[in-house]
């Protein structure tokens, strides 16, 4: 009874924090009832405790009244009355799929387009063209306002759905949306004041965000916000208030609550980016990467049965150094995360995973290898940094890598990339080069094409560092070293061919204890 005590009829009510319905009869309902595209079942005090689909999930039939139903049977519209007599509402040659009922007005799909007519059959308009599109998933309607999904594919169609969530009101479209992640099918539309609400999963198909599945989300003009968790198979929103079912388990959360972390990281994000990739890192990629923690370690070499072997240095793995820097000069910083990891055949792989900020999120950006299979030789040494032109910035990688008993081990390697929107990160230069093969034309031709990406250094002064380390010159304008490493046999190379661990372990096949270290240092500027 209400507080002018009238009774309430054909409507919900939450009351101390439960849901009830009171059926048209004035009664509190209890056990099953069907209405929109579901059964609501109650338990004997009333009180809301599950939710399921109606009639087989299907998007064609729409309980209206309790146990009045309209639906759609091929290209006809339905209404079966209590009585148990079935009539036609609508048919038309045409195919109609889709259906929502909103007062004395029911919406539909047909050729393409979004109609209506009234529930006595009469009234026909053709309420929006989907322009070429198809209109196929859901549609949800109240009070004159409707909400209602496109894609390019029909719903028993294997290929991959692109579409969008509109919202009509009046005869006009106020806004479409989609949420990120394919395919872009959006479920079990519901309607609620100005926001619409459906289901949605990611499939990670293209690196769309992280992968996720069943997640209720709502969409009010260009705000998208997540509701729920994963695994949710129905739900009923009530003022603020969201019911579901999440894995078989019937479960109620206040919405503002469930979105108010996402509202505060998406403010945190656009006013504080710096602190909010920070919080990212510690929060989230911490876990998903490791910890890199050992920047100084020392490890042994022996000999093998059939004569020398290397044992690499192994340093720890994880995220080395993170880096925020505004790499594209568009206002907003990126973050970039080093990491170290084992290589595939030996040594350690530096690799570069770069994040930006996008719609109010911290989204993927792309990924690159900087160097690889570091510390697998008696002597190698790295370097990364950031070179800026002015009107554009690259990130790039040199390394150097000596092997004492092989004339021909020596390798360089030197990598440039920038940053692309479109492709992620993009690779202008990559040079690598052994020792065999390092001849002065080939000096020569690393420093055309290193001085051809922008960098001001003379040839000579390439010519020298390539004889050396061939790392940026200290001379370099505009150029940021981020991190610096190297390994290397705490003696000389002479010491090492001189020892008797060289003559009697490398030449003979013996089984020769190493008496030497191999000392691995990573040094961060930033």
């Amino acid at each position: 009874m209400e507080e002018d005590r009238t009774y309430v009829s054909h409507t919900w009510k939450e009351i101390d924090g439960e849901l009830y319905y009171f059926m048209k009869n004035e009664m509190m309902a209890v056990g099953d009832v069907y209405l929109g595209r579901q059964v609501f079942s109650f338990n004997s005090s009333g009180i809301l405790e599950r939710i399921a689909p109606a009639d087989g999930d299907t998007i064609n039939t729409v309980y209206y009244d309790e146990n009045v139903k309209y639906y759609v049977d091929g290209n006809s519209i339905h209404f079966l009355g209590e009585d148990g007599q079935d009539k036609i509402v609508y048919g038309v040659p045409q195919k109609i799929f889709s259906l929502s009922v909103d007062g004395d007005t029911i919406y539909f799909m047909m050729e393409e387009k979004l109609c209506s007519i009234k529930t006595d059959g009469t009234g026909f308009k053709e309420e929006a063209g989907a322009g070429g599109w198809l209109t196929s998933v859901s549609i949800a309607s109240e009070k004159g306002k409707v909400s209602f999904c496109y894609t390019d594919e029909a719903e028993d169609d294997a290929d991959l759905m692109f579409g969008f969530i509109n919202r009509l009101e009046n005869g006009e479209i106020l806004w479409s949306q989609e949420i990120e992640g394919y395919p872009r099918k959006y479920e079990k539309l519901q309607q609620s004041g100005d926001w619409t609400y459906c289901i949605h999963s990611n499939a990670d198909w293209y690196g769309m965000g992280e992968p996720y599945s069943n997640v209720v989300y709502r969409v009010a003009g260009d705000t998208t916000e997540r509701v729920t968790g994963e695994g949710i198979e129905e739900y009923f929103v009530y003022g603020d208030t969201i019911y579901y079912m999440q894995n078989g388990v019937f479960k109620t959360d206040s919405i503002t609550k469930a979105t108010k972390a996402e509202r505060e990281q998406k403010d945190l994000v656009n006013n504080n980016p710096v602190e909010a990739y920070n919080k990212y890192v510690n929060d989230v990629l911490i876990n998903e990467y490791g910890k890199f923690n050992s920047f100084h370690v020392e490890y042994g070499y022996g000999m093998g049965e059939y004569g020398f072997r290397r044992i690499p240095a192994v340093l720890d793995t994880g995220i080395i150094s993170t880096h925020i820097e505004d790499m594209d000069l568009d206002g907003m910083p990126e973050l970039m995360v080093f990491t170290m990891k084992p290589s595939q055949d030996e040594g350690m792989d530096i690799d570069l995973h770069m994040y930006h900020i996008e719609d109010g999120k911290i989204k993927f950006l792309g990924e690159k290898r900087l160097c690889t299979r570091l510390l697998w030789a008696e002597e190698h040494k790295f370097r990364i940094y950031i070179k800026n032109f002015g009107d554009r910035k690259v990130i790039g990688a040199s390394s150097k890598g000596y092997v004492y008993v092989s004339g021909d081990g020596t390798g360089f390697e030197f990598n440039l990339y920038q940053i692309d929107k479109v492709s992620g990160l993009k690779e202008l230069l990559l040079k690598e080069e052994s020792a065999s093969d390092w001849s002065d034309e080939s000096k020569a031709s690393w420093v055309d094409d290193i001085m051809q990406q922008g960098f001001e250094v003379t040839a000579s002064e390439w010519i020298q560092q390539g004889n050396e380390d061939f790392f940026i010159s200290d001379n370099e304008p505009n150029c940021k070293l981020l991190i610096a490493g190297q390994v290397a046999m705490n003696v000389s190379k002479e010491e090492f061919f001189a020892s008797e661990w060289s003559s009697n372990g490398f030449e003979s096949g013996g089984n020769v204890e190493c008496p030497y270290k191999v000392v691995g240092d990573i040094v961060i500027n930033d």
